[in-house]
């Protein structure tokens, strides 16, 4: 890390830092605008996963996969997704979509 051990770290219950605010403001008003997006719900899901809220993430992602099944990005990110939560058989499952679409 080109900070070294200067890095800022947070706790999850600890106040986001402002750019995490704006990223989150964002994406949740994305959301508002059009609850029918894929992408809306992917990069959601994105943040979610960056702040540790792995099933929440989880559901988006899933919902996301709904609306675009033919999606590579969405399946290869719920693949990740299932890699950080060690379901590994079904991150297997996912990534093994994403290279078939």
């Amino acid at each position: 890390c080109p900070l070294g051990p200067q890095r800022p770290r947070w706790r999850k219950q600890e106040a986001l830092p402002k750019p995490y605010v704006i990223v989150q403001q964002i994406d949740h008003g994305a959301l508002a605008l059009d609850p029918h997006s894929a992408a809306a719900h992917q990069w959601y899901a994105l943040f979610l996963n960056m702040r540790g809220r792995l099933a929440e993430s989880q559901r988006h992602l899933s919902r996301a996969a709904e609306i675009d099944p033919l999606s590579v990005v969405i399946a290869t990110m719920r693949g990740f997704q299932r890699d950080l939560a060690r379901d590994f058989e079904g991150a297997e499952r996912d990534y093994r979509q994403a290279v078939e679409l």
